[in-house]
């Protein structure tokens, strides 16, 4: 990528059902289709959370690290 570009991630979940819900850092970014992916630029290294949630109320999460 550009030097000084913030990263992104593309994110998916599978076996999700109805609407996805994606936070970061415990603050809601974007709702998309289960078969839709999310795409995120994080404007800071360190560690993030990323939580998305399901339709049908299942939730899971991963810590990812961005470095400086």
């Amino acid at each position: 990528g550009k030097s000084g570009a913030a990263p992104v991630a593309t994110l998916s979940a599978t076996g999700a059902e109805g609407e996805l819900f994606w936070l970061v850092d415990g603050v809601p970014q974007a709702s998309r289709g289960a078969r839709e992916v999310f795409r995120y630029a994080f404007d800071r290294p360190g560690s993030h959370r990323i939580t998305v949630l399901d339709g049908a109320g299942r939730y899971d999460h991963r810590t990812v690290v961005i470095a400086q």
